[in-house]
């Protein structure tokens, strides 16, 4: 999009992007955009699809999605969306990393018990409990890093 801009001399602050919000697909250009000048507004897929429908529009192609987002943001002037803060960004990679490494020990500590209650060869329990200690460790890490930037005043 910035290189299209720049080939058409156009002015990033006219423009006015509209982002599907898949997942993290969209995170780098809603991010970058904003840097660059550009409104950006982060549309729902449902809507979009919904408004593509009202126009009559059944068909899915990279150039009919282009129209229909072009005519959903001149439309409908989405409000902008602003990033979150640094700090706010860096929290919401962090919490979830340590939800999944939590998950993960609590696998192995329910794999522990079968281990310890079933005829299984010493290499799988020691392989668990090395598992275990690995997970333990990160887990205490991230929640560390986690307190520190909760704790860090503001910049």
């Amino acid at each position: 999009m910035l290189a299209w801009a720049a080939k058409h001399h156009a002015d990033p602050g006219e423009l006015h992007a509209i982002l599907e919000s898949t997942g993290v697909y969209h995170e780098q250009a809603a991010l970058a955009l904003p840097d660059a000048g550009f409104t950006v507004s982060i549309a729902k897929p449902a809507q979009v699809k919904d408004f593509g429908r009202s126009l009559g529009i059944r068909t899915k192609t990279d150039r009919i999605d282009s129209f229909v987002f072009a005519r959903y943001g001149a439309l409908l002037n989405p409000r902008a969306w602003a990033p979150p803060a640094q700090e706010a960004r860096t929290l919401q990679a962090l919490l979830p990393r340590r939800e999944a490494i939590a998950q993960d020990l609590q696998r192995e500590r329910n794999r522990l018990e079968t281990v310890d209650v079933t005829d299984t060869p010493p290499l799988i329990r020691h392989s668990l409990v090395d598992s275990m200690t690995f997970l333990e460790n990160q887990l205490a890490k991230l929640q560390q890093e986690i307190d520190d930037h909760i704790n860090k005043p503001p910049a």
